[in-house]
């Protein structure tokens, strides 16, 4: 009786054995699987963070030339109201030229 007593627990602590390195063999496959598929996605982040990175300086750049283009539309716009001032007195000259 003691013979097969220890024979059922031997056999039982190989099955125990075996099922823990079958289990962790394939858990360890889908983690690993797990791994890869959160390594893709980051490397795809990563990817997104730089051309988000790239586009917001860019955005920088044109709004930096958007605020350049601005000021010198202003002072256009001030010039343009200076020489229509201007032409507005040259005409009255000329019509004062022309009456006397």
């Amino acid at each position: 009786m003691d013979i097969n007593f220890i024979i059922v627990i031997s056999i039982a602590l190989l099955v125990i054995a075996i099922s823990y390195f079958v289990n962790r063999a394939h858990f360890t496959k889908k983690l690993n699987q797990q791994i890869n598929s959160i390594n893709t996605k980051l490397e795809k982040y990563r990817n997104l963070d730089e051309a988000i990175s790239r586009s917001l300086t860019e955005i920088n750049l044109v709004n930096e030339q958007l605020k350049i283009k601005t000021n010198e539309l202003t002072q256009l716009q001030a010039e343009t109201v200076e020489l229509k001032k201007l032409q507005k007195n040259e005409q009255n000259l000329y019509k004062s030229v022309q009456s006397h």
